[in-house]
């Protein structure tokens, strides 16, 4: 079989079953059931952004009517993990579907109407009514996938909505899909015309209101037929507007200022990628803050669920993916007849963890070296079996064995020692006494091992966690990364050897995959991302190896004074610009708001891949400090 983790994108899973084999239920719990509980999801525009591949669509699939159908009929026992939070998420109750969910790809010819030759107003009226005439079409096409007939349909509409009723077709099923269907030809005929009626004309066609989701409330399904597809006989609808970011710029604005009115009582998504927003509007997002809405009576707060699927809390956010990235390669793997064969079924059994220890020879001249600084420092042998004694018992608690570490760590707190010890005291009196205790403890630890893999090449990235932590919380991304090693444990397996790969192997085929994924950028503004990300990983690297560990595990961010980044998207609108793009796809994360040294900082945080490629920790908070001028200086940006 095919290895399924090079699929990535869901949306190329043809049918239901294959795709529910796929997804996991940390996204619905994590983001989107604390807006569940006060029915919001429903009642109020959510805006869903995130970079390619971060599962928006995969979201906006689950909850179309079809698949929630498919799910119910597989069982409790199926699809287990997602019924309970779906349930939570009022999608299913009591063993129903409780809404007519359908997805709306705007990346066809909606944008084509914002080109038309017509005043703003009339380019607004089409897109509203060729949205609600397609989401009527896709509402009847969930339910005709789940065998209901438009004849068991029904509209139930708002109260006071009577006198608008006529113009969307009545309240059969019948009636509202072949009004919709006309309304959808006639604005077809308009966008495919090679010259396009003039507006006296449309203004004409268009006399007739055609205002859907102001009057429905619920569609109503006969018993029969409702019992049949396992659904609710009262559903309650809604549109899922994805790839929102196809359209163009004053377009989504348009439709945004439509659907965040408060008398709309249909459940309306849309979705899109970060890229879209505005450098300031993005950088707000990240920062938790609510963007201005210029309508009166309107607030972000209130009437806009805003889930930014990039702006977790940074420690919530990689546990839970660590947890959905385990669960979904699980469910991957399972797909690969070889692996169940061999009796794997997660990856944490393809990635263990243990390094082997240096080679001997490698080993005997860290030693050395050890040795000669010490020498050199007049560390008397005294202290010297102190320093090794303290490494040791710390690897002896973790149950190490791994003299390479522990010569590593002895390295590192020398240099710490020389740093605390002035250098008359030095020289002058032998073992003297350093100003502040020194301490065998998981900082030095961790700068012991990522020293080894500058120095001595000693593999670094091994396991699941550091694959999940490589996807910067981007499920596309981990499934890319991830391909390359379950390919080469399918090799092993098929020469008949162990699946599990070494650390050295590990290693390997993660760096070059990441490489291989930065190579392949081709977003807007890449190549500047591309030097500004290599720029921020050589001083980090520089940092990161300066031989006493003062970061402990290094840093793998810049960071500029939270003042300075503030002015970034009125002063600076160009390195906004480039900044908006790193961070819409994945090569840098910004951090705001990040409190060190007595002073706020906004860390630019590489990505995962640009991490493992330049050989930098994963562990967050370490950086090196610099200003908005240096960036600029390196970017040749002229304000």
């Amino acid at each position: 079989m095919p290895n399924p983790f090079t699929t990535r994108a869901t949306e190329f899973v043809k049918s239901n079953e294959a795709f529910l084999t796929l997804v996991t239920p940390d996204p619905l719990t994590f983001f989107l059931e604390p807006y569940a509980r006060d029915d919001g999801l429903y009642t109020r525009l959510v805006s869903i952004q995130g970079q390619p591949g971060s599962g928006k669509t995969t979201i906006a699939r689950l909850f179309e009517f079809s698949t929630l159908a498919t799910l119910l009929r597989g069982g409790d026992n199926a699809y287990s993990e997602l019924v309970n939070p779906l349930n939570k998420c009022g999608a299913i109750n009591d063993g129903r579907v409780q809404v007519l969910g359908c997805r709306l790809p705007l990346e066809s010819d909606y944008r084509e109407l914002s080109q038309l030759p017509y005043s703003d107003k009339i380019r607004a009226e089409l897109l509203q009514r060729l949205i609600q005439a397609r989401a009527v079409l896709a509402w009847f096409n969930q339910l005709r996938k789940a065998e209901i007939n438009p004849e068991d349909v029904t509209l139930e509409v708002r109260e006071q909505a009577n006198a608008a009723v006529s113009f969307v077709g009545g309240t059969t099923g019948r009636a509202i899909l072949d009004r919709a269907k006309n309304i959808e030809a006639g604005i077809y005929r308009i966008v495919g015309a090679l010259v396009p009626p003039s507006e006296l004309e449309i203004e004409r066609e268009i006399t007739a209101p055609y205002r859907l989701f102001d009057i429905i409330d619920r569609f109503r399904i006969a018993a029969a037929p409702a019992t049949a597809a396992l659904s609710a006989e009262v559903l309650r609808p809604l549109v899922i507007l994805d790839d929102a970011h196809f359209l163009a710029p004053t377009q989504l604005v348009q439709l945004k200022n439509w659907l965040i009115r408060r008398e709309l009582t249909i459940g309306r998504w849309i979705l899109s990628r970060l890229d879209v927003l505005q450098p300031k509007e993005l950088f707000d997002s990240l920062a938790g803050a609510e963007p201005d809405v210029n309508m009166p009576g309107i607030t972000a707060g209130r009437d806009i669920i805003r889930i930014n699927l990039q702006s977790a809390s940074r420690l919530d956010g990689r546990k839970t993916f660590r947890s959905m990235a385990k669960e979904m390669s699980r469910k991957y793997l399972s797909q690969m007849r070889i692996f169940g064969q061999n009796n794997i079924t997660t990856l944490e059994s393809m990635l263990p963890e243990k390094v082997e220890p240096l080679s001997p020879s490698n080993c005997d001249r860290l030693r050395e070296s050890v040795r000669t600084i010490a020498g050199r420092f007049r560390i008397s042998d005294r202290r010297l079996l102190d320093l090794e004694k303290m490494a040791g018992d710390f690897l002896t608690d973790r149950n190490e064995d791994a003299p390479d570490l522990r010569w590593a760590m002895v390295r590192i707190l020398i240099h710490r020692y020389a740093k605390r010890v002035p250098v008359a005291d030095m020289f002058s009196e032998e073992d003297a006494e350093p100003s502040r205790p020194l301490n065998a403890d998981l900082g030095v630890y961790d700068g012991a091992r990522i020293q080894l893999l500058h120095d001595y090449d000693r593999p670094y990235y091994v396991g699941l966690d550091a694959l999940s932590d490589a996807a910067s919380e981007n499920a596309e991304t981990f499934l890319r990364l991830a391909s390359h090693l379950v390919e080469a444990s399918e090799n092993l397996l098929i020469k008949q050897r162990p699946g599990a790969l070494q650390a050295k192997e590990q290693h390997r085929l993660l760096v070059d995959r990441a490489n291989a994924v930065v190579e392949t950028w081709t977003f807007p503004e890449h190549r500047r991302v591309r030097a500004l990300a290599e720029w921020i990983a050589q001083k980090c690297q520089a940092k990161t190896q300066e031989l006493n560990a003062p970061l402990d595990h290094g840093a793998n961010a810049f960071g500029i004074p939270q003042a300075e980044f503030d002015r970034i998207g009125t002063e600076h609108s160009y390195l906004a610009n480039i900044l908006k793009f790193a961070v819409a796809y994945n090569a840098i994360t910004l951090v705001p708001n990040y409190d060190c040294k007595k002073r706020v900082w906004c860390l630019m945080e590489l990505g995962g891949v640009f991490i493992v490629r330049s050989g930098l920790p994963f562990k967050r908070g370490g950086f090196v400090e610099g200003s908005v001028k240096d960036i600029e200086k390196l970017l040749g940006v002229k304000q």
